[in-house]
């Protein structure tokens, strides 16, 4: 394989690895993981899972993104004239929307309960 063709795929899985990071980097900002403090690690893996098949799901029902932006308006379209920007940067502004939504339905300070206590890797989520 020539140096140019090596250093083009180099450069292309460099890009990859990026999104990647990106993705992640959104996710810990805009739902605030940095301050939680869980009893295990299985927690915020679940909840890390929990989060990507969610960003998945809306992210590949693109022919709903219309319908989407009409019901948040304020966080997806700021104005009319920015209706084709989330098809651009929808994993962010989708990762806001949830955010909002789990603000509401999450409590994560709590004292654990006996039964937690002994299988450390349940993770319950309380309704508020």
């Amino acid at each position: 394989m020539p140096d140019l063709e090596l250093v083009a795929k180099a450069i292309a899985v460099y890009k990859k690895r990026w999104a990647i990071e990106e993705v992640h980097r959104q996710m810990k900002q805009s739902m605030r993981w940095e301050n939680m403090r869980l009893g295990s690690y299985q927690g915020p893996k679940n909840l890390n899972a929990l989060m990507a098949l969610a960003l998945f799901f809306i992210y590949r029902s693109k022919k709903y993104i219309a319908k989407f932006t009409a019901k948040f308006p304020k966080m997806i379209n700021y104005k009319k004239e920015d209706l084709p920007i989330p098809k651009e940067f929808i994993s962010y502004r989708i990762a806001e929307v949830i955010s909002e939504c789990i603000k509401f339905i999450v409590q994560y300070k709590r004292k654990l309960s006996l039964a937690e206590l002994i299988n450390p890797h349940q993770m319950k989520i309380r309704l508020v």
